[in-house]
């Protein structure tokens, strides 16, 4: 147990990262696997645009959503809003944003199963 709270933080957001990157790879690896384009061919790049900011807006709104009491806690400061997370809104968020950048990117088709292995990986390299 890591108990100096800065080197704590630094370790975690490495894991975040960590995560992060594995999930890219296994994303990558799967549309490799499944003869798909490449993640900067055109609709590719928006789709996964798209998603990480609906990740990262929903992310956020859930965690503000469950926590009403920090919007009138001045004390609190914009550094508690911020420093919030919620798993459920950033899957949420990232489903609506994969979902809009589809729909901006004239694509049709299925995608989900193309997330389902990156997703997990991902979480299962997060430390929390």
């Amino acid at each position: 147990m890591i108990k100096d709270p800065h080197t704590a933080q630094i370790v975690h957001y490495l894991f975040e990262w960590a995560a992060l990157a594995t999930g890219l790879f296994v994303y990558r690896s799967v549309r490799r696997k499944n003869g798909e384009p490449g993640l900067l061919a055109p609709g590719s790049f928006a789709v996964i645009v798209s998603g990480l900011l609906g990740a990262a807006a929903g992310n956020k709104l859930a965690f503000w959503a469950e926590n009403p009491h920090l919007w009138a806690d001045r004390a609190a400061g914009l550094g508690a809003l911020l420093a919030g997370q919620s798993i459920v809104g950033g899957l949420l968020g990232g489903w609506a944003g994969v979902e809009i950048g589809k729909k901006i990117s004239g694509i049709a088709r299925r995608t989900g199963d193309d997330y389902v292995a990156p997703i997990l990986s991902g979480l299962s390299a997060s430390p929390c």
